[in-house]
């Protein structure tokens, strides 16, 4: 491996531990306020896609499952638009199309394996 792709990937992962970081206690927060404007986003895109209610979704477990994903897909992204040597609007284009992929893709594999869960229980 050269240097660049070194560096690259101590980036990502670093990029990873501080993402993850500020959404875990962000989401903490929001969790302790219990306050009904503050909704988190993947629980209410969870709640009205795979009809999850939401005390199943709103802990401490699931909170850290989100914020592990919120971070893989930033620091992924991150790593995979610096790999090419292109001029920034591409590396945007690219990036923003792969993180919405990520993003319904991830989650909507994370919403049919609770809606499976939570029909079990």
């Amino acid at each position: 491996m050269d240097t660049q792709m070194i560096i690259n990937i101590v980036v990502s992962l670093v990029a990873f531990v501080i993402v993850f970081l500020f959404f875990y206690i962000r989401d903490i927060r929001r969790l302790k306020a219990k306050k009904k404007k503050k909704v988190i986003a993947e629980v209410k895109y969870l709640m009205l896609r795979n009809n999850i209610k939401e005390e199943y979704l709103l802990n401490k477990k699931f909170l850290a499952l989100t914020s592990f994903i919120n971070a893989f897909i930033i620091s992924f992204v991150f790593f995979i638009i610096e790999l090419f040597n292109w001029h920034i609007i591409f590396k945007l284009m690219i990036g923003f199309i792969l993180t919405l992929a990520l993003i319904y893709s991830i989650y909507g594999i994370l919403g049919n394996i609770l809606e499976k869960r939570s029909n079990k229980k």
